[in-house]
């Protein structure tokens, strides 16, 4: 396989790649990859009351928690697009059974107007840009930790509660990521401290030979000083290296991949780190929130 090299260098701004052959097949890789990190926070022990169920209905993956009640925490993966009436009506039936709240699809934005998606009561609820970079330039990524800050695997999953839940306080970070989450192998999580205290949080997954970022997130009173980009510099060279340090993902494969969805306001910041935006997904929601 062809191994692309971050190219393209600018005066204060981090490399990216600038090859349209790559950003396709990595929109493919991370259109592929997401249904199987639904899947990660889906999957629950047997004697567990986590709310987390997982299944594929019609070849569609699906995945629910039962105990957050937002359209992204119930979701069926349709990002090859609107399926037709017969498979959307068995989605959408377990959808509804196992949702607490509005439940969602998750597509990408180039299907999101197919008219197929109001006629099961489906409308845009958000965007996600998807930001990808090679493995080889998320390793090498840095970004200097503010002074009194440092960034750690959380000693427990208490304390990854504390540093995730700190900057959305209005969700149940125990909920968001119950303990069968925390404890696969094929995840791991960051947390920023001052003083000690949890202040900020990051997630790695690796699925399908890719590494993915997300849960990250600085507490109100210590934004704008840099612990974000910092948490996110750490998360890529993790995600890189994989969780047994050697550059393969849990299942042994080789990774050739780090991606993100990221928020609006991160993709300024994303981009000057030297990811690339690669493609859009889309959140259709079971009713607008």
């Amino acid at each position: 396989m062809r191994q692309w090299e971050p190219v393209g260098l600018m005066p204060g701004r981090t490399t990216i790649i600038d090859d349209e052959a790559w950003s396709t097949w990595a929109a493919q890789r991370c259109a592929a990859a997401e249904p199987l990190v639904g899947a990660q926070r889906g999957e629950s022990r047997p004697d567990d009351n986590s709310g987390l169920a997982t299944s594929v209905v019609a070849g569609t993956r699906v995945v629910a928690n039962r105990r957050v009640g937002q359209p992204w925490a119930t979701s069926a993966y349709l990002l090859d697009g609107y399926p037709g009436p017969e498979v959307m009506a068995a989605v959408t039936e377990w959808l509804a059974r196992h949702a607490a709240g509005p439940y969602s699809v998750v597509t990408r934005l180039r299907h999101g107007d197919d008219p197929g998606w109001a006629r099961h009561g489906l409308v845009p609820w958000e965007d996600q840009p998807v930001f990808a970079t090679a493995p080889s330039h998320a390793a090498r990524l840095e970004h200097p930790t503010p002074a009194g800050v440092a960034l750690a695997t959380p000693d427990g999953v208490a304390e990854f509660w504390q540093g995730y839940g700190c900057w959305m306080p209005d969700l149940d970070a125990s909920a968001i990521v119950p303990l069968p989450l925390f404890e696969r192998r094929d995840c791991a999580f960051l947390v920023a401290r001052v003083d000690r205290v949890p202040v900020g949080s990051a997630i790695v997954r690796w699925v399908d030979a890719t590494g993915y970022l997300g849960g990250i997130g600085v507490r109100q009173d210590h934004r704008g000083v840099g612990i974000g980009t910092a948490l996110t510099a750490a998360a890529s060279r993790l995600a890189a290296s994989g969780p047994a340090g050697d550059g393969r993902d849990a299942d042994g494969q080789t990774i050739d991949l780090v991606w993100m969805h990221a928020s609006r306001d991160g993709v300024p910041v994303y981009a000057r780190m030297g990811f690339t935006a690669v493609d859009d997904h889309v959140i259709l929601a079971s009713s607008a929130s």
